[in-house]
């Protein structure tokens, strides 16, 4: 069975996991959702080892975003959001997608232009 790994931002980690809650009632398996964000004692801003920042990219290539995205998300993590990615199975993923557009997730890309306009360059 095909599936494919969908992707959303939110800038809580509640409005995250509510989303998570919501595709897993969809029948998409708990295991097959991740929430990666900053925790409890930890801040955004904290700089990563060259270990763990090896270990953040490589999760991020599972996304098989384009590069350019995978900049985004970890721009958007870094200030202090949670990204949500679930593999979801063959003939669930416009349900998945339309969980994920009416659950509060940024529109990741209006974000990103705010952020090239306070001089973020990707």
């Amino acid at each position: 069975m095909a599936e494919r790994i969908l992707t959303a931002m939110y800038d809580t980690r509640s409005a995250a996991e509510a989303a998570r809650d919501q595709l897993v009632a969809l029948g998409i398996p708990s295991a097959s959702v991740t929430i990666r964000g900053t925790d409890a004692g930890t801040t955004a801003t904290t700089a990563p080892t060259a270990d763990e920042d090896k270990g953040f990219w490589a999760s991020l290539a599972d996304l098989f975003a384009p590069e350019e995205d995978r900049y985004t998300y970890a721009e958007g993590l870094r200030r202090g959001g949670y990204l949500l990615s679930a593999r979801v199975p063959d003939g669930m993923q416009d349900r998945a997608g339309d969980v994920l557009e009416q659950s509060g997730a940024v529109d990741i890309d209006q974000r990103a232009e705010g952020w090239r306009q306070g001089g973020w360059t990707g």
